[in-house]
């Protein structure tokens, strides 16, 4: 992905390489600029998906709009993140304002209740607890 020259990734300030990927065991998450092309990441990983025999799983993708409430708005609106870019094709998901996208373990997005994404993994650690406890 950074060597292929066609993804400019996110500036970091103080960071000397842009941000472009970030890939844990079979997990990768792809931050795009606005100049960067959808359509060129999905080339990029068909090539490397033919040479090493992997498969990506486009339907598992997810995308979740940064920059400017109005800019997340658009992008969702016309499945695009730049008015000269091609539209994302519809299997995409495009996580709207208040929907949770679990990354690496971690829930994120805009507008996300913090509180409200544990409910369900609380729920179950206190059925576990209630279970132990009846057994002892």
């Amino acid at each position: 992905l950074r060597n292929s020259g066609k993804l400019k990734g996110y500036n970091i300030p103080g960071v000397e390489e842009n941000l472009i990927a970030t890939l844990f065991a079979d997990d990768a998450t792809v931050y795009l600029s606005k100049h960067d092309k959808f359509s060129d990441l999905e080339n990029i990983l068909d090539k490397w998906c033919k040479a090493s025999g992997a498969r990506f799983n486009v339907n598992k993708t997810e995308i979740i709009p940064c920059g400017t409430e109005e800019h997340r708005q658009q992008m969702i609106i016309n499945r695009s993140h730049n008015p000269d870019h091609e539209k994302l094709a519809d299997s995409i998901q495009i996580a709207e304002e208040g929907t949770a996208t679990r990354t690496l373990g971690v829930w994120v997005g805009n507008k996300v209740n913090d509180i409200s994404v544990w409910s369900n993994t609380l729920d179950k650690i206190n059925e576990s607890l209630k279970r132990w406890n009846r057994g002892h």
